[in-house]
Formats: C-alpha cells, sequence, structure tokens
C-alpha cells in the first residue's frame, strides 16, 4: 500500500500535466490534483531523489510543453467569426452536428446569430486559431482582441475563452464578450438560460 501511494500520485501528477497542456483554461481546476499527488508522492516510501524528480519535472516541462503546443497550433486551419455588431456577453460555439451551419466558403467566415450560440458542422477544435470579428460601418471586418480570462484589466472590446465542455451529447466552447456593458454568466457553474435556448436550438437543428 505505501508503494502504491506513489503510483497514485503519479498518475494524479501526470493527468494534471496532460489536462493542463491540453487546454490552458482548466490550469486552475488541475492545481488541486497535482497538489495532492504530489503529496502522496512525498508520504510514499521511495527514495527522495525519486520524489523530487517525480514533483519538478513536470512543472520544468510546463513552459516548454505550452510553447511546443501553441507552435503546433499556429498551423490549424484559421477560422475566423463574425459576431454581431456592438455584442456584448457570452458566446456559445457547438461542435460535430451534422445539421450545423458549414465554413462559408466565399468570404471563409461563420457569422454568429443575435442570441450568440452558433452551430457548426466542424469536429471541435478547442477554439484553437479563431479570429472574432465586429463588422463596421463600411462593411470592414475589426477583429476583437483575444484575452486571457484572469486579466485583471481586459481591453473593450475584448474577447476571452473559457473552455470546452461536453453535456448531454453536445461540444461546445464558450466565450465571452467584453464590449462595456454587463451580462449575467456564471463562469464557475450552470448557466440555466443559456444551456436551455442551447437544447432548444440543438434540437431543432436536429429536427431538420
Amino acid at each position: 500500500m505505501k508503494v502504491n501511494k506513489f503510483y497514485i500520485g503519479i498518475i494524479l501528477i501526470i493527468i494534471s500535466f496532460i489536462l493542463s497542456t491540453y487546454n490552458f483554461y482548466l490550469f486552475f481546476f488541475t492545481i488541486p490534483m497535482y497538489c495532492i499527488g504530489s503529496i502522496f508522492v512525498i508520504i510514499s516510501p521511495i527514495k527522495i531523489i525519486y520524489k523530487i524528480f517525480s514533483i519538478i519535472l513536470p512543472l520544468a516541462l510546463y513552459i516548454p510543453a505550452n510553447s511546443l503546443q501553441l507552435e503546433i497550433y499556429k498551423h490549424l486551419k484559421r477560422k475566423e467569426f463574425i459576431v454581431p455588431t456592438n455584442y456584448s456577453g457570452p458566446l456559445r460555439i457547438i461542435y460535430e452536428e451534422n445539421c450545423g451551419e458549414k465554413l462559408n466558403e466565399k468570404n471563409k467566415t461563420y457569422q454568429f446569430p443575435q442570441d450568440g450560440i452558433l452551430i457548426l458542422s466542424a469536429k471541435e477544435d478547442g477554439g484553437l486559431n479563431h479570429h472574432y470579428f465586429y463588422m463596421n460601418k463600411n462593411g470592414e471586418k475589426v477583429e476583437i482582441p483575444q484575452v486571457d480570462l484572469t486579466e485583471n484589466k481586459k481591453p473593450i472590446p475584448s474577447v476571452s475563452l473559457i473552455g470546452f465542455i461536453e453535456k448531454n451529447n453536445t461540444k461546445y466552447i464558450d466565450l465571452y464578450i467584453n464590449n462595456g456593458s454587463s451580462v449575467q454568466y456564471n463562469f464557475f457553474g450552470s448557466n440555466t438560460k443559456l444551456d436551455s435556448l442551447t437544447t432548444v436550438k440543438v434540437n431543432n437543428c436536429r429536427k431538420k
């Protein structure tokens, strides 16, 4: 059992490392898992050098792994999304629905509806290499800066990726547009109104 503590700790550390590098927005949720794993490693009877190596190595590899991941992501297909003019609040992109919207081959963009919920036929990509735009009065695209959700002083307007979610056989990512006006959104729990509208839209889409 004492040796098992080491293996339990290693498994928790590995899982937390994989999740945090797969999606940065899972980082804060993986910290407790990493800490618990480290505690199991520390209280195990394994030699001290192995304990130090097991705990420090993931920390040392985290930044290089994320840098490599970002370089790979740069080569993914660029996707552009048009957001309703002056829109502020949550956006939701739903993936892998056969009835969903396909890429507009003419201008290579997707168009968000007024309710901020976009259903796509494309496979889930974690919101990588996405670019978001408003349209100005001249019909020109104006890109919305993307910022980290945890950043204190966000430019206006700006867009932040909240994270990837899979629920009720539906895959989607949530984002938030900060355009000055405050729109209620629960960043750490369910959003009943948004979720209900999503269910209705997906069900109606699947009936087509």
